[in-house]
């Protein structure tokens, strides 16, 4: 019922206040951008990566933009999107660059066939299939690959195998020998036997919902101002109880989300977008 008053009270609000902020005018002031429509929006809006004219001519002949060294950068659409998101199956440039395959530099760009698919550090892959098992439960009498129990077998009896493995940290009997693991925030090196630190930044996508910190063997979350962290996710911090704005070329208006505390502020015409 509150939900529904409250649609109708915008509803109303827009019919009878709204007029747009942006215009066609025959004439911007000099704190803005002439559209080739000859719509008014302001200057720092030009050349931002999102096309505020409605014909796109505010982001027509943009000098390219500098991405953070953690970025990459669209070819055609003047964006810096994450690096994580490069090669991940979805066109978040829009134009397709962080998709595609760079033929002049193979080390480039995105593979034209998708990596080989690998489980996590500390995980035993079933043979011939995608599933994951914790490397603790090699051998633990309960058969956690169902489709072949490459996980238990006639293998689990030979003892010596770890014994003469040389694991760093420790070890399970696996279907093709001993399969060395460390402990948490910790994988097997490059010989298969020593423990190196896991970059959970880099390697665990989504570990943290803003900023992360590796350290040998954990790693830290963090997030930006005005945001607090709760667990491994970033919440906004609220000073004040959130409003609805509303606002046309005469008033600001204001509206708590109940429905309640309307406020009509009188503005001055001078200087609004698409007053001359």
């Amino acid at each position: 019922m509150a939900v529904g008053l409250l649609l109708i009270l915008i509803w109303m609000f827009i019919c009878l206040v709204w007029q747009p902020l942006i215009v066609v005018s025959e004439g911007c002031t000099s704190e803005q951008f002439t559209c080739a429509n000859g719509q008014c929006i302001p200057k720092i809006w030009k050349c931002d990566g999102d096309a505020d004219c409605r014909d796109g001519s505010d982001e027509i002949s943009c000098p390219p933009i500098t991405c953070s060294p953690r970025q990459f950068s669209c070819a055609s659409t003047n964006l810096c999107i994450p690096s994580g998101w490069r090669c991940d199956g979805e066109d978040d440039c829009g134009d397709n660059s962080d998709e595609e395959l760079d033929e002049s530099d193979p080390n480039n760009g995105c593979s034209p066939t998708p990596a080989p698919f690998t489980c996590p550090a500390n995980y035993f892959q079933c043979l011939g299939t995608e599933r994951c098992i914790l490397v603790t439960q090699l051998c633990d009498n309960i058969v956690q690959c169902p489709q072949d129990g490459s996980d238990e077998g006639a293998h689990c009896r030979d003892e010596n195998v770890c014994a003469n493995a040389g694991c760093e940290k420790h070890c399970r009997i696996g279907p093709l020998g001993p399969v060395c693991f460390c402990d948490n925030g910790y994988k097997a090196g490059p010989d298969g036997k020593s423990c190196v630190d896991v970059n959970e930044c880099v390697e665990i996508v989504g570990v943290c919902e803003q900023m992360c910190i590796n350290n040998i063997g954990n790693y830290e979350c963090s997030c930006a101002p005005g945001y607090q962290l709760v667990g491994q996710d970033c919440d906004i911090v609220v000073e004040e109880e959130p409003k609805l704005v509303i606002a046309n070329s005469i008033n600001i208006m204001t509206l708590l989300l109940n429905g309640t505390d309307f406020i009509s502020d009188y503005v001055p015409t001078e200087g609004l977008l698409g007053t001359p």
